[in-house]
């Protein structure tokens, strides 16, 4: 009898130690939790590999410095055709004198194109000269000092770096999105009948996109994709979408290929 008790009492007393134990358990963690003095440090745990060595940090704090270059050298267009037919898109800013680069079917057979500045100001422009095959357009309005940005080399740029795509979709007020080049080199088969500058890279291998995931749609035609120090490295051109709106990859047109280009439009009036 006495050790069927003296088993029972032991029983209780673990019970009861393991129940204090837990609770002092409890206690600290929260306690350590809780106190300012105690907090377990926070670490991105993405890297890069620079120098010999990895270090930390390959995510920007914030994409701030490169959004404050090319908002303000990024344009609204819109181009009148006929009495009723309207297109909207945008332009990249390449001249403080008013050089403004889009897309060729952004002003495609327009009689009128206005371009609105990030600081309202509204201006006509007039066509230079645009290149269909590259769906490349060089407009120019008369004003002086304007915001504008610089070309970056295309070609240096990497798969997974950052990057900005930056415009104005759905006529909206200047819109920055971020995002990586997902590929470089992407021919794009159209469905339907060919348009200009869609084309299958197997049959015309000087076509060849740089793929990015930054969200654009339409509007955002013509304005610039830009490295985090500002440089324009593509001009946004089209979007794979099975639904009409954005659904995860967009195009630009590299910014080497668009920059020959450009500067034979302001040259000759066109390609020859």
């Amino acid at each position: 009898m006495r050790g069927r008790i003296g088993f029972v009492l032991l029983i209780v007393a673990t019970a009861a130690a393991a129940g204090w134990g837990f609770e002092r358990y409890i206690d600290h963690r929260s306690s350590f939790y809780a106190s300012r003095e105690r907090i377990v440090p926070v670490r991105y745990t993405n890297y890069y590999f620079k120098g010999g060595g990895f270090e930390a940090g390959a995510v920007p704090e914030s994409f701030c410095a490169p959004a404050s270059k090319a908002i303000p050298a990024t344009a609204h267009i819109v181009a009148s055709i006929g009495e009723t037919a309207q297109t909207s898109g945008s332009g990249t800013i390449i001249s403080e004198d008013g050089y403004i680069v889009t897309n060729h079917h952004v002003v495609d057979g327009a009689d009128y194109i206005q371009v609105t500045l990030n600081n309202r100001k509204v201006l006509r422009a007039r066509l230079v000269g645009s290149d269909p095959g590259a769906d490349l357009a060089v407009l120019k309005v008369d004003a002086e000092g304007l915001p504008f940005l610089l070309w970056g080399n295309s070609n240096d740029v990497k798969v997974g770096q950052w990057v900005l795509a930056v415009g104005y979709p759905f006529s909206l007020e200047t819109t920055v999105t971020a995002g990586i080049i997902s590929a470089k080199g992407q021919g794009l088969v159209p469905r339907g009948p060919a348009r200009p500058g869609l084309v299958d890279r197997r049959t015309d291998p000087g076509e060849a996109f740089i793929q990015t995931d930054a969200a654009v749609n339409f509007g955002n035609s013509g304005g610039p994709l830009v490295d985090l120090s500002g440089e324009v490295v593509g001009i946004v051109t089209a979007m794979a979408t099975p639904t009409g709106v954005y659904t995860g990859y967009s195009f630009a047109i590299p910014g080497n290929v668009a920059e020959r280009t450009v500067k034979e439009i302001i040259r000759n009036g066109g390609i020859r």
